[in-house]
């Protein structure tokens, strides 16, 4: 598994085989890039549902991609049909995905031409629905599919996240804390900024107290905030 960051400016260090050990942030990878990635193709967001004139609103527990959904619920997947839409619930006022209110959450029709029938306001109490009944943190803790959460600039903390593929967070602007996140496939940050200027600071400081100061002093240093600490 690999981490790949950007920055929007022209950043194109790269550090193989790099492995930080950061209690802040923990990411689980054994090789890092830091460079530039290019975008990827128009992924299904978090969290995606189909809503069925007949069925109504459907999720899948194991992915996001709607052309899987409609598979797995055995919809007909038409240019011709009018008795579906491809619809998304985003954290896009959240800082977490442990928000409980709905008001911050943002219901989306991921359609150019939705179907006359269907209405925000019913496709709203539908996702409130499926919202009180879920609990969207131990939904994504072993998911099979992509997790998707770029360009949600709200977020500031992302932890206990797990997916057998990919796990985007382009763009989160924000996002300042991240922890135990595992992908099968690949971790992407691009753009989130504050995290990479977290990370390359911590990288830097670690590599002067490695190469100008023994261990011993390390450790002395240490032993010695400890016990400020304690005193105050």
């Amino acid at each position: 598994m690999r981490c790949y960051f950007s920055t929007k400016w022209d950043f194109t260090a790269k550090m193989e085989n790099l492995v930080i050990i950061n209690p802040q942030t923990q990411l689980i990878a054994t090789g890092w890039d830091v460079g530039i990635k290019k975008r990827r193709r128009k992924m299904c967001k978090l969290i995606s549902g189909v809503y069925h004139k007949q069925k109504g609103l459907v999720v899948s527990k194991d992915t996001d991609s709607h052309s899987d959904i409609l598979s797995e619920f055995g919809i007909s997947d038409t240019k011709r049909s009018s008795l579906f839409a491809k619809t998304e619930l985003i954290p896009k006022h959240c800082t977490t995905l442990s928000e409980k209110d709905f008001k911050k959450w943002a219901v989306v029709i991921d359609e150019k031409n939705a179907p006359d029938w269907l209405n925000l306001e019913m496709l709203t109490n539908a996702w409130k629905n499926w919202f009180r009944e879920h609990n969207i943190k131990e939904r994504y803790k072993n998911f099979k599919g992509d997790i998707d959460l770029s360009r949600n600039t709200g977020l500031t903390s992302i932890s206990n996240l797990k997916s057998n593929r990919d796990i985007y967070l382009y763009d989160c602007t924000n996002l300042t804390c991240v922890s135990n996140l595992k992908a099968g496939g690949h971790i992407f940050l691009n753009g989130c900024t504050k995290m990479i200027i977290s990370l390359l600071a911590s990288y830097a400081i670690a590599s002067l107290l490695e190469d100008y100061l023994p261990f011993w002093a390390i450790l002395l240093i240490a032993v010695f905030v400890g016990f400020l600490v304690g005193v105050l």
